[in-house]
């Protein structure tokens, strides 16, 4: 987790457009999420709402929506 929030402050420190922003999403993001997908299966409750909160922050960003709401 932590390491996706480093590289959201990374991300939002540049200038990319959504579809730069896209692929960066889907190469460090989304490949680490279905790689972890057999642990990510069995986590507590908890966890999982964690991951999914920072990955729709990661999205919002991508699609420069608050990442608040």
């Amino acid at each position: 987790m932590e390491h996706t929030y480093k590289l959201y402050h990374k991300l939002n420190s540049y200038i990319l457009d959504k579809h730069q922003l896209r692929i960066i999403y889907i190469s460090l993001v989304q490949s680490i999420i279905a790689f972890g997908i057999e642990i990510w299966g069995g986590a507590y409750e908890f966890h999982l709402i964690k991951l999914k909160s920072t990955m729709n922050k990661i999205i919002k960003f991508i699609l420069k929506l608050p990442i608040l709401t």
